[in-house]
């Protein structure tokens, strides 16, 4: 398909998937089972910007996130960069999406970062320590887990908006990094 580096895809309830690589680009691809077929849009959102991670709710909801704290949205026509809205925009590489659904996600990545987007507003929600983040998965602005370096677990809790170190409950012995 192209020379880039693939580093995090999304499958749509629709059967599209979305790609993310380095050198900013994405792809989204329509996949038939009868015959099997893909057909497949290569776009540049970011040139030279690596792109981590990718999540959605809709076709017409998907996020981006990457290097130098960058967020891209795509509305299911086009894509746009989102730094505007992001508190302080931390310039810290961000690793890893989850799209919660149309209005709400959460984004994840280096040295402890974890920005919560609900509605059209971001916070920052700060981790105890400076632990590089890998991985994040959110239920809801509400719950919401994040996985780093050394078996890092952490647990949100917005309803005392205290986070809880569940690394030694993985049983990791806190020393494997988490991949998303």
């Amino acid at each position: 398909m192209w020379s880039e580096d693939l580093t995090a895809v999304w499958l749509s309830t629709t059967g599209n998937a979305y790609y993310a690589a380095k050198n900013g680009f994405t792809s989204t691809c329509t996949y038939t089972a009868t015959p099997p077929t893909a057909a497949c849009s290569i776009t540049t959102i970011a040139s030279n910007q690596d792109l981590n991670g990718i999540s959605g709710s809709s076709d017409n909801n998907v996020v981006a996130a990457g290097k130098n704290g960058e967020v891209y949205i795509y509305d299911g026509a086009n894509w746009s960069i989102n730094p505007s809205t992001i508190p302080g925009n931390p310039g810290d590489d961000l690793e890893d999406v989850s799209v919660i659904n149309d209005t709400s996600s959460v984004v994840a990545g280096k040295n402890g970062t974890v920005l919560l987007q609900d509605n059209s507003t971001w916070s920052t929600l700060t981790t105890p320590n400076g632990e590089d983040l890998k991985a994040v998965w959110a239920y809801s602005t509400t719950e919401i887990y994040v996985f780093g370096k050394k078996g890092t677990i952490y647990h949100y809790d917005a309803t005392t908006t205290t986070w809880s170190d569940l690394s030694g409950a993985a049983a990791t012995g806190n020393n494997d990094d988490f991949e998303d």
